[in-house]
């Protein structure tokens, strides 16, 4: 089975890099995430509860994701998503895909196989 879910929140972040960038100020973007999850169904009939998945994304909105997340470039907070993700219903999970986008034209995407 397979289930997408698309979610859009805005957060704040800051990037900690060795050359002179505005990325090193504050900044927000308007988030857009897409998940594709791939699994079997549990006990109820799922593969994972779209209301846990709101749940975890909500925590985002309006966030500093500095203070969520130990790196945040759209790379590494594709990841850090992904693996939170997977926390909900390890079980049931086979692979989650993860777009993250941070402006209309730029993503991150990542694949993990449970």
């Amino acid at each position: 089975m397979i289930i997408f879910h698309k979610f859009q929140f805005n957060a704040q972040h800051l990037l900690d890099l060795p050359y002179e960038s505005n990325a090193k100020l504050p900044h927000y973007h308007d988030y857009q995430l897409e998940l594709t999850i791939k699994g079997n169904l549990d006990n109820s009939g799922m593969v994972i509860e779209f209301d846990r998945l709101s749940d975890l994304i909500s925590q985002l909105e309006n966030s500093n994701l500095n203070t969520i997340f130990q790196s945040t470039t759209i790379e590494n907070l594709a990841i850090s998503i992904t693996e939170k993700v997977l926390e909900i219903n390890p079980k049931t999970v086979i692979s989650i895909t993860t777009r993250l986008w941070e402006t209309e034209s730029r993503f991150a995407e990542y694949t993990l196989l449970n």
